[in-house]
């Protein structure tokens, strides 16, 4: 299943207008499709640091998979291996957390709780975290533990928390640039499709 989510990662499109100065949408990015709405999902990103930018999303088919939510038929398409996805995407911006390395049902249950987040490096880390932002030509990784998701609700109707994490342009080494930070902070809540 781990594969899978990347692959719904990559191809997870979102809403792409933000409101101009007069309140009428403008695309943000033309080349990234938007997505139908289908739920009263809703996620919203805040981004402080070396980059500051923010941006809402939510409510369409991209925004998580999650395999306790999982029917027989999606079971058997995507197999029994514990996932979790959750996208938080507008245009060139896209939050993505999931299910890591030492995730399973016993690690990460479906009820409430807080986790901290460790950087990609770690081999046992129970969720991995990737921003990519159009202001910026790279991707952004955890930067080190003391970050957390806050899972305020998870049951078999609705997943909601808030995240806080510092993170790191996680390329710095090969565009030959200095490594930038940032701070990533936020909210979602999607229902069960």
């Amino acid at each position: 299943m781990a594969t899978l989510l990347v692959l719904a990662a990559a191809a997870c499109g979102g809403d792409d207008a933000d409101e101009g100065d007069d309140g009428d949408a403008v695309a943000s990015d033309p080349s990234i499709p938007n997505l139908p709405t289908i739920n009263d999902g809703s996620c919203s990103v805040d981004v402080t640091g070396d980059l500051e930018t923010s941006w809402t999303g939510g409510g369409t088919a991209g925004d998580h998979l999650i395999s306790y939510w999982l029917d027989d038929d999606q079971r058997e398409f995507y197999g029994d291996e514990f996932g979790l996805l959750l996208n938080c995407v507008n245009g060139g911006d896209m939050l993505t957390i999931m299910s890591g390395t030492n995730a399973s049902e016993e690690t990460v249950p479906m009820a409430p709780a807080s986790y901290q987040v460790t950087p990609e490096e770690l081999d046992d880390r129970l969720f991995a975290v990737l921003v990519t932002l159009s202001a910026s030509q790279t991707n952004w990784g955890v930067a080190e533990p003391g970050g957390t998701i806050e899972l305020t609700r998870f049951d078999e109707d609705r997943i909601a928390g808030e995240f806080e994490l510092p993170m790191r342009d996680t390329l710095a080494q090969f565009n030959e640039v200095d490594e930038g930070t940032i701070v990533v902070s936020g909210e979602f809540d999607f229902p069960r499709n």
